[in-house]
């Protein structure tokens, strides 16, 4: 992590596909839409995963700090 709430890197629709497959769950990364783009800082956010051509889920999360 940076200095603050920064973070080094960025987290996209890579990083949540992973973090979903780790849940058991397969989702490919082109149907997760971040809202706003990559996220840089720590802090909640929302992401619309299309699940289906006419079903979309709004899905929040958080970027944490690691223990």
């Amino acid at each position: 992590m940076g200095s603050g709430d920064k973070l080094f890197g960025s987290v996209n629709n890579i990083d949540l596909a992973a973090a979903i497959e780790k849940e058991g769950h397969s989702i490919d990364k082109k149907y997760i839409n971040v809202t706003g783009g990559n996220v840089k800082r720590l802090g909640k956010y929302n992401a619309i995963i299309r699940l289906h051509r006419d079903v979309a889920v709004d899905v929040p999360f958080e970027i944490i700090v690691a223990k």
